[in-house]
């Protein structure tokens, strides 16, 4: 009985540890330097791992369930806006008196009289 019980300790132990624990969702495996994130993996060199799981790019942060750049954006009640005079063009900001939003669109045809 307790070669039984040892070596169903010994399988359980392995499973676990090879498979996590029951329910959890797969990790996805990363290369040699990229490290967890929730279930992802993230390269620390380039990317961060932020609150909730989210892997953001560079000096991005979290907002919500979003990445940011803070020096762009500001997060207000969990949702990304534009700061100062930018305004929003897709999901990124742009300077209206210095840049054109890619995404508008241009009415060409002339004005009805």
């Amino acid at each position: 009985m307790r070669r039984f019980t040892l070596a169903l300790a010994v399988g359980l132990g392995a499973g676990l540890a090879l498979g996590g624990t029951a329910g959890a969702s797969p990790r996805k495996a990363g290369d040699g330097r990229e490290k967890p994130c929730g279930d992802e993996c993230y390269d620390p060199f380039t990317e961060s791992c932020q609150p909730g799981a989210l892997v953001c790019r560079g000096a991005q942060r979290a907002c919500g369930d979003r990445c940011y750049d803070p020096f762009y954006q500001r997060c207000s009640t969990g949702r990304v806006e534009c700061a100062g005079s930018e305004e929003p063009c897709g999901d990124r900001c742009y300077d209206p008196a210095t840049e054109d939003c890619p995404l508008a669109v241009k009415d060409d045809r002339p004005e009805r009289a």
